[in-house]
């Protein structure tokens, strides 16, 4: 069913585009900045309208004959025009019912603020391959809920290639002059992307590429990732205490800053772990026992300087 899934999707956008869509005027061409910060927007702008368009009987109109002409022409599809058929409308029903039952799908994308842990739906589940690819599998009620984030993705990608080209004596200066190359490193379709992120995380991304932060830790101290980019068990199986120091630090500081109270600082402890559930392998036992130890700091210097201090970490920076 999936195949016919990503056939009408496809058939139904450019059915619309030379259709019933033209009375939409489309927006002005808008920089990568405006798109990274309005993407929450546009995403329940396109949802919405979405939702509307495939109420019109128009509408469905169009896409049947999209499909019918498709199928026409591709005779090579094994039972394209039967299966278009049979799952046309049961799409565009399972489409409705889950923007109506699951509220804010753009929060479960990971495209706006992370709203009240829900569970995704049950006939279908998304993830991201290792190009950051969106693929969909069946959901077995097993696997751990993906959001699928672009920003994230690319943040994930952007870290891991300034990992790969930095010596091993990270230095301030060594990762002030990559990020002014960084750009051209990447695939060129990326370069608005990369200059408006370089130019917005410059500052942060040296502080924390400096302290050796796993790549997903990174992304998700700047607000750019919400869940892991792999389950928690497979994480706790190669992320050591000393990485877990790292990540409550720099969690704590992007919270709090670096002037925190007690009496914050014991706040953010209590709800840390539910905040990023995944981050920290076993965390509430960590926070526990190393929490109020680690976050003690004198207001001058990065939380994660009591980490390099700290027997966690001893060998390990």
């Amino acid at each position: 069913m999936l195949q016919f899934i990503f056939l009408n999707i496809f058939l139904f956008t450019s059915a619309l585009s030379s259709g019933w869509a033209r009375s939409v005027d489309p927006e002005p061409r808008i920089t990568s900045h405006t798109m990274m910060n309005g993407m929450c927007s546009d995403c329940n702008k396109i949802v919405q309208l979405l939702t509307e368009m495939l109420s019109h009987p128009d509408s469905q109109h169009l896409i049947e004959k999209a499909v019918d002409r498709f199928c026409d022409e591709h005779p090579v599809i094994p039972l394209c025009m039967d299966g278009a058929k049979t799952y046309v409308h049961l799409i565009i029903r399972h489409f409705s019912a889950f923007t109506k039952e699951n509220g804010d799908v753009c929060s479960m994308l990971g495209l706006c603020a992370v709203q009240p842990e829900r569970k995704s739906a049950s006939e279908l589940d998304f993830s991201l391959n290792e190009q950051g690819l969106i693929y969909t599998k069946p959901s077995r009620g097993t696997g751990p809920e993906v959001r699928i984030n672009p920003i994230c993705n690319f943040c994930l990608l952007f870290i891991k290639t300034v990992e790969s080209l930095l010596p091993k004596e990270k230095t301030e200066a060594a990762i002030e002059e990559l990020l002014e190359k960084i750009c051209g490193y990447l695939p060129e379709h990326y370069e608005d992307t990369c200059n408006t992120f370089v130019k917005t995380y410059a500052k942060q991304l040296i502080e924390l590429l400096l302290y050796s932060m796993p790549p997903h830790a990174i992304c998700t101290a700047l607000g750019l990732c919400l869940l892991p980019e792999t389950p928690a068990m497979a994480l706790s199986a190669s992320q050591t205490d000393c990485d877990s120091c790292k990540i409550l630090a720099v969690l704590s500081q992007f919270h709090l800053g670096l002037n925190a109270t007690d009496t914050q600082t014991s706040d953010l402890l209590n709800k840390i772990c539910h905040l990023h559930p995944d981050a920290i392998p076993q965390c509430e036992g960590f926070v526990k026992f190393h929490g109020h130890r680690l976050l003690k700091t004198d207001g001058k210097h990065p939380l994660i300087t009591a980490c390099l201090k700290d027997d966690l970490c001893r060998g390990q920076f």
